[in-house]
């Protein structure tokens, strides 16, 4: 386990240096309107994936899921396909929209993942030096049932929430 971040780290810099050597000439097939529309595809792709989960009301953690899984793109399998299937001048032009789709893709991950980053080492260095411990989001304490810190919640009963029992009770009553 203590191996496992050292080898991926030299294992990214291999394949960004040995990957950008080999792969030079498609730099110069780079265009701004190039750039900008691989910029958008996957951006495009991560805020209409949120924006459908919100819509069909997911919860937080599958609307970020929902966004990443729409915004990374096959890059890989699209490449391979297009060095396989034309000939080497066509497949070399025809690599270059998904090569820059696959550089643009993880850049609003990395500023995600880094910003909760120094969000959960600021916050920790807080509570530490104040020597007290901090709220949940909502301001609420720990639940006793659910054992969690900072929610309020309370789970839902065996007949279901509060809307649905009061919607039961009002079909209930234009019955009788």
């Amino acid at each position: 386990e203590k191996l496992v971040r050292p080898i991926t780290v030299l294992f990214i810099i291999l394949v960004f240096t040995i990957g950008v050597y080999a792969n030079l000439y498609v730099f110069e097939l780079l265009t701004p309107l190039t750039l900008l529309a691989g910029a958008l595809i996957p951006y495009c792709g991560f805020a209409f994936g949120a924006l459908v989960a919100f819509i069909t009301k997911h919860d937080r953690q599958r609307i970020l899921t929902i966004a990443i899984e729409t915004g990374i793109q096959n890059t890989g399998i699209s490449i391979v396909m297009l060095q396989l299937s034309l000939p080497t001048p066509d497949s070399d032009i025809g690599m270059v929209a998904p090569i820059v789709c696959s550089i643009f893709t993880p850049i609003p991950m990395v500023i995600a993942i880094t910003a909760y980053e120094i969000k959960k080492r600021c916050f920790k260095k807080k509570e530490v030096a104040t020597g007290e411990k901090l709220k949940g989001l909502d301001g609420g304490e720990k639940s006793e049932k659910l054992g969690v810190e900072g929610l309020s919640y309370q789970p839902v009963s065996e007949k279901g929430s509060d809307s649905e029992t009061e919607t039961c009770k009002k079909h209930e009553k234009k019955g009788n």
